[in-house]
């Protein structure tokens, strides 16, 4: 059973509420901190990642960053920025634009349910991050960001307590700078959506692995002290599969000095005009000097769900043999492309002669990442991709 736990939450005040919200932590490169276009005196982002915006840099100041946004999430409740639900809550949380509509159900989850198996991860995780997290957790007393949890389709579920189309007004409202459209309301009967969810049997992580694993360690630090255990929970928004849409991660290869273009001729049958980006499963689409096309990737006969991911055959049939290139091994010469203009800047980077090849894949599905996960294997690193990305600052959980 899963254990859901209704929270007072922090919200940010209406007319505010544009200025605050702000991307997830992890969805921030500091190389991009000075192209933010944030308000500086409100954005989240003081909170969750404080040194993009008042300058942090040097080592001796890492304990000063979490102080310190432990100290802006104090000022931003202290001075009205937020006000507090006088009871505990859960809500809807609805992402949606003129593509596609997704809707969850936001609320606090046990880290019991993590530590014992029965939230599933697909990733791996590293420590720094996990630790970095996990100070600011402990240094603020709460979990700033929620996590997104995918859980299997129930048709009750779905459809009488986390429809689609919400019914009501909702309380907060927000457009981001992608146009999407966000929006949560309360939850009127808690306890039915409690009761529901004891006969779920399992969670599976779609983005905030380092979010999750830092949540569980806090709250085994905190175990040790004599405090309220309202530390033992921790803010997921939960959607239904078929709500979740995976988005491809691409692949650029920086090495300039091997022919691809004969390579591919010689082991591959080539498209020579291809759909980009591919319309089906095992067709990737490359790009190279001569102009973009496509191969089907061999089968695999092995069983292993991860060996049969596309990610997984690119390595094992192209990557590998042609330029040496692993899967789950970093390479000097392999970048990682995401997001909805990763193909244009994969592109310009192959006609600028600082890439060989550019490689645009066909995403997995989210019935894939569930096999993976449930038969206890990792995904191959950076193969999925969620989004539209909840936004942090819009409901916040203490301790």
């Amino acid at each position: 059973m899963i254990q859901l736990k209704p929270f007072r939450a922090w919200y940010p005040s209406y007319d505010l509420i544009q200025r605050i919200a702000a991307l997830p932590y992890d969805s921030v490169a500091e190389t991009n901190a000075d192209r933010l276009d944030v308000d500086e005196r409100y954005s989240f982002l003081q909170i969750t990642r404080p040194e993009l915006i008042d300058g942090f840099h040097s080592s001796d100041q890492i304990k000063d960053i979490y102080l310190k946004g432990a100290a802006n999430l104090d000022h931003f409740f202290s001075q009205g920025l937020f006000s507090r639900d006088t009871s505990e809550g859960l809500f809807l949380y609805q992402m949606s634009s003129e593509h596609y509509s997704q809707t969850g159900l936001f609320s606090c989850i046990s880290v019991r349910d993590y530590d014992e198996g029965r939230i599933i991860p697909h990733e791996h995780v590293h420590d720094d991050k996990v630790e970095e997290r996990k100070k600011h957790i402990l240094t603020q007393r709460a979990h700033a960001e929620p996590v997104m949890f995918a859980m299997p389709d129930d048709e009750y579920i779905n459809e009488k307590l986390i429809p689609e189309q919400p019914q009501g007004t909702p309380f907060i409202t927000y457009y981001d700078e992608d146009g999407v459209y966000h929006k949560i309301w309360r939850v009127f009967k808690p306890e039915m959506h409690i009761r529901a969810f004891e006969s779920v049997d399992k969670l599976y992580i779609a983005d905030g692995h380092h979010r999750t694993e830092a949540a569980a360690r806090a709250a085994a630090d905190l175990r040790k002290q004599n405090c309220s255990r309202e530390f033992e929970y921790f803010p997921a928004v939960i959607f239904p599969m078929s709500r979740l849409k995976l988005h491809a991660y691409h692949r650029l290869i920086l090495k300039t000095d091997f022919c691809f273009d004969s390579y591919l001729k010689e082991h591959f049958p080539i498209i020579d005009t291809p759909q980009v980006p591919p319309s089906e499963p095992g067709v990737i689409c490359l790009y190279t000097s001569s102009g973009w096309k496509a191969i089907q990737l061999p089968e695999s006969n092995d069983s292993d769900p991860v060996e049969q991911l596309d990610v997984s055959r690119l390595y094992k049939y192209l990557l590998e043999p042609s330029v040496g290139i692993t899967s789950g091994h970093s390479s000097p010469d392999l970048c990682f492309v995401g997001g909805k203009d990763g193909v244009a800047r994969m592109k310009q980077m192959v006609d600028n002669g600082k890439a060989g090849m550019a490689i645009v894949m066909y995403p997995p599905s989210i019935h894939q990442l569930k096999a993976v996960a449930d038969s206890g294997n990792i995904m191959p690193p950076k193969s999925t991709w969620f989004e539209p990305k909840l936004r942090s600052g819009l409901l916040v959980h203490t301790f």
